[in-house]
């Protein structure tokens, strides 16, 4: 969008948004696959931007596990979720939301990343495991077993390699947030983990590892700038749940949208924009 259009879109919602101001909170609940408090900070500022935003709202982040994120839906104690594509779908056919407002997808040297993938991983030193047969009757680390790209993704994978999990290799689940399936994996408590893509290259910008120490299972040869062991999934659905006002919604997607690659909440929760 540019920003002659911008400006149009900004002319048009603001007698809107004043027509709808009205005093409450708008809760966004958003998955989290990092620690809750590192999640948060990086979406906050795209909170404190809608708020500006919405006259007489104020938008109020949750940052929630799958399980809780699934339960508030279901109680209807949030108005927006911001999650995977896979628990959209589990939610759209359980919690009757919204048809997906928006993708959000990830940025990378300032370009948006449209998909993401799942990886399989071990330590370098594992000569015993090069490819995905290896990892029969090994034991193999994941966040849960309905984490899309934590999980369902390699699941796939390992099926088409005739393994079958979990009969056929140890399964064990580590809990949220994914880094402890790269502690488990790390510490020898796994031989192999599972992870989305993306995770294992930010923890080594954030100085939490060094990527010389890892294998990749199964690498897929694409232009896809992080290390990938399956095939690419679509990222990210906002959605509105049942009870939201449908120009509310409107008007978040809309603001959304004026949001460029450069704005400083884009910049901070490395997202981009994908109406």
């Amino acid at each position: 969008m540019n920003i002659v259009q911008r400006i149009l879109l900004a002319l048009v919602l603001l007698p809107i948004s004043m027509a709808y101001a009205q005093d409450r909170t708008v809760t966004i609940g958003i998955l989290a696959i990092r620690p809750k408090a590192e999640v948060t900070t990086r979406w906050q500022p795209l909170a404190d931007y809608l708020s500006e935003k919405l006259p007489g709202k104020k938008i109020q982040l949750l940052t929630l596990n799958y399980d809780e994120l699934t339960e508030k839906t279901r109680l209807k104690q949030l108005d927006f979720i911001l999650t995977s594509s896979s628990h959209y779908i589990y939610l759209r056919e359980n919690q009757g939301l919204s048809g997906v407002l928006a993708t959000l997808s990830e940025q990378h040297d300032g370009q948006p990343i449209n998909a993401y993938g799942g990886v399989i991983f071990c330590r370098k030193e594992r000569s015993d495991i090069s490819q995905l047969t290896d990892l029969r009757n090994k034991n193999l680390a994941a966040i849960n077993t309905v984490s899309f790209g934590g999980y369902q993704m390699q699941l796939y994978e390992l099926k088409k390699a005739g393994i079958h999990l979990p009969d056929d290799a140890n399964l064990f689940n580590t809990g949220d947030p994914q880094d402890n399936v790269i502690t488990a994996v790390m510490s020898g408590k796994a031989d192999a983990g599972f992870i989305r893509s993306g995770l294992l290259e930010e923890l080594a910008q954030e100085g939490k590892l060094d990527l010389s120490q890892i294998k990749i299972i199964n690498p897929q040869a694409s232009s896809f700038p992080f290390a990938l062991s399956t095939h690419l999934y679509p990222e990210w659905a906002l959605a509105a749940l049942p009870h939201v006002d449908a120009n509310l919604a409107r008007l978040v997607v809309a603001y959304l949208l004026i949001i460029g690659p450069q704005h400083p909440a884009a910049q901070v929760g490395n997202f981009y924009l994908i109406s």
